[in-house]
Order: structure tokens, then sequence, then C-alpha cells
């Protein structure tokens, strides 16, 4: 197993009396994740059991909370321990059911659940509102990327006040850094295909996007219009990094509006695509309502035919996949990402939440040392609690006032968000 890194944030959680609910994309290690837990548990003497409720729905005892409590005492013998329940939203009134075994049982146990899809997590999860603590576990990161192919290259963590030490590393492994995110950014960060044969990582990511549209989409979601669904993950895919104009979009797909908005949602809630809409203090200003469309994992973009199978080198990379991934990058750490454009059209890419205040953040893949865009300046001068930005780079690594750090550098950046 590739350790995962938000194992570490989980962990401080396993003791509390708190059901921990696993939120992700189909195939992106929720079950590992589950079943490393679950050693972990057992490795301190604690009794875990693992139960994948879309492999035993046939089960009665998904269909009676007091069977399932039944079944719960002869799973551990009449002892305490964690239950691991994977593919949650498979059990009928899923939340509920939850809810009632969790209310009568926490004496006895701890609960760990995951499922694929945020629609159906949120439904069946309101009734566990102040019960639960939730993480969403996504594809690899570039790091964890780098743990699966390039072991022997050390996870180092540096500050923005060590880019001195920066630079050395970047000496020393960038060559094989830039390639890997040349790498990351063509097939993404799904572990399937990441741990599998090249010649072999386009068809699982295929195969990937044809399980999510049979099970996710047709199967929970219903929907009957597959070429009209599927029609939207392309042409979404062709503008990443792109506001997404919803009247537009309906009239190339002949899709009605309501239909564009349900479609939008789902992609969103399964997390296939993210929209990340714009920051709005003074309307007057801010005009633009428009969010802008990422995708959560590049492979995404594979798999929809949206981009060739042919690694580019790192200095061709397409910048609207680099300002992607910068977006993964933040969105991982911090979670509250927006975008910033006034009314004259002058925009910065991102405005990351953190503990210290709002920091703008704009990608610059160029060949030559970017320079503070004015539209950065603006921001921190209409929001002067704003924080100093960030520029991400191709290749300069300074910090003479705002910090430039090269993309394939940013995931070994830490504090960013603190």
């Amino acid at each position: 197993m590739i350790y995962r890194d938000i194992i570490d944030r989980i962990r401080p959680w396993l003791s509390q009396d708190t059901i921990l609910m696993l939120k992700g994309a189909r195939q992106v290690g929720k079950t590992t994740i589950l079943h490393y837990l679950q050693k972990e548990i057992e490795e301190q003497g604690r009794m875990a059991r693992y139960i994948a409720a879309d492999l035993d729905f046939v089960d009665p005892s998904f269909g009676d909370p007091r069977l399932f409590i039944l079944r719960l005492a002869d799973l551990f013998q009449g002892k305490t321990g964690t239950v691991l329940i994977d593919e949650f939203q498979s059990i009928p009134n899923a939340g509920l059911f939850l809810k009632t075994v969790y209310d009568q049982t926490k004496d006895r146990y701890r609960f760990i659940v995951s499922g694929s899809s945020s629609l159906e997590l949120t439904k069946n999860a309101e009734s566990l509102a102040g019960r639960k603590k939730e993480f969403i576990i996504r594809p690899f990161s570039f790091r964890e990327f780098i743990r699966a192919r390039l072991p022997d290259i050390p996870l180092k963590c540096f500050g923005l006040d060590e880019l001195r030490a920066l630079e050395d590393f970047a000496a020393l492994y960038g060559t094989l850094l830039k390639e890997a995110y040349a790498e990351y950014l063509t097939i993404g960060g799904y572990p399937g295909p990441v741990l599998s044969p090249p010649e072999l990582q386009v068809d699982i990511l295929k195969e990937l996007l044809s399980t999510y549209l049979h099970k996710d989409v047709v199967g929970y979601q219903k929907i009957e219009n597959v070429t009209g669904f599927n029609n939207m993950v392309r042409l979404l895919s062709a503008q990443i990094g792109s506001q997404v104009n919803k009247s537009e979009l309906g009239a190339t797909l002949r899709l009605n509006a309501e239909t564009v908005n349900r479609y939008l949602d789902i992609l969103e809630g399964t997390f296939v695509f993210s929209l990340v809409r714009p920051w709005f203090s003074n309307p007057r200003k801010e005009v633009s309502k428009m969010p802008k469309v990422y995708v959560n994992d590049p492979g995404i973009l594979l798999a929809a035919g949206a981009r060739p199978t042919v690694r580019p080198a790192y200095e061709l990379l397409d910048g609207h996949l680099v300002e992607n991934a910068v977006y993964l990058s933040f969105v991982a750490r911090a979670g509250k990402i927006r975008y910033w454009r006034t009314i004259g059209g002058a925009e910065v890419d991102f405005i990351v939440a953190t503990d210290t205040g709002m920091l703008p953040v704009e990608a610059k893949f160029t060949a030559t040392k970017p320079t503070e865009p004015v539209a950065m300046r603006n921001f921190r001068a209409t929001y002067t609690e704003a924080r100093k930005g960030i520029i991400i780079s191709r290749d300069t690594i300074s910090n003479d006032g705002t910090a430039v750090i090269p993309a394939y550098l940013l995931d070994f950046l830490t504090g960013l968000t603190g």
C-alpha cells in the first residue's frame, strides 16, 4: 500500500466518540484506507471489523438496525471495537439506519464509514448531524504520486523561509520531479492507473469513467440521457480553468436549464469536477457570478478523450492543466477556494481561505520570471487583511515580497494555509 497523507489527519479522531465519514470518488483508495485503519487499530490491541455494504446488500441485517446490532455482537464476540462500513450509501435509509445503531451502541463501538457519492452521502448523513466528522479522500496528490513512482526521492517539507534549501532540493531532484509532474498531469492520481504498467493506464482510466457513468450516474442518480451527460463531461473537460456559462452549456448540449443544473450538481457531488465560485464582497465591483470549472483528477481528461495520451515535456505543459493542478494542491490543504474578478476583467486565479487570512494565488507557467500581477496587487489593496500572494511559476524560486514557487515543487511547501 502507498501511504496516504490524509491518514495523519484521520488518526487523531480514531479515539473520539464520533462517526468518521470518508467521502470520495470511486476507486480513489477509500477501501484501502479502511483496511489500513483496521490493521492499525488491531495492532493497538483493539478489535476492528470491516463490512462491505455494496457486496453484502442482501444481508437482512441492513434492513433492520436491531438485527445489525445483533450481528455486531456476534462479530465482536461481546467485546468493544471499531466497525468499518464500506460504501455506506448502499444501505437503505443509510443515515437513519446508522444513527439508530450508533445511538444504541456508542458505548461499545466506534464507526468509520465510506461512500462514493457526496449527493447520496449528504442525503443519508442529514440524520447524523452532530455525530460525524467528514474527510474527503482524493486521488494521489503529487507527493503521493512521487511516493508511489519515485520512492528514493525524500518527501521533505519546506517553509517559505527555507527557499535556499528548496533550491538545493530542486538542483538534486528537479529533473526527475519535472518528468514525474508531466506524467502526473497526464494520467492523474487514481491509484489503479498509477500503479499499473503504462500500456494499461488509458484503458483503466476509460473503464473507471465507464463504471462511474453506469453505477453513479445511471444507477444512483437515475440519469436516462447518458449521451447528454457524457457530452457535458467532454465539454467541461475542454474548458478547464474557464468560466461556465450555463446558458451556453445548455444551448450547445440542447438541455434545459433545470437539466444543466442537475448534471452539474451530480458531477460536482460525485467528485468528478469542481465549480469554483467567485469571491463576492462588493457586487458593484465584482460582477461575475459564473463559476470556473476544474477537474478533480487529470486522468478524467484522458479518459474522456479531451487530452492526448502522449506525455508532453514539463516545459510544454498546458497552462490550464498546471492551473488545475494548483487548484488540487490548495483544495486538499484548505478546502475553501474562490477566484476574484473585477468589473474590468482583472482576475486572480485563486483566493484561498487560510487560518491567517485570504491568500491570493496566481499560476504563471512561463519561461521568464513572473512578477506580481496588477490584479493581485489590487486585491490586496481592496482587502487589506489579505496575505501576500504566491505565484506558481515554471522554474523560478524567489521571495522578494511575493513568493514565486515552481509548479512541480508546490506540494513540497508547508505552512501555506496556516
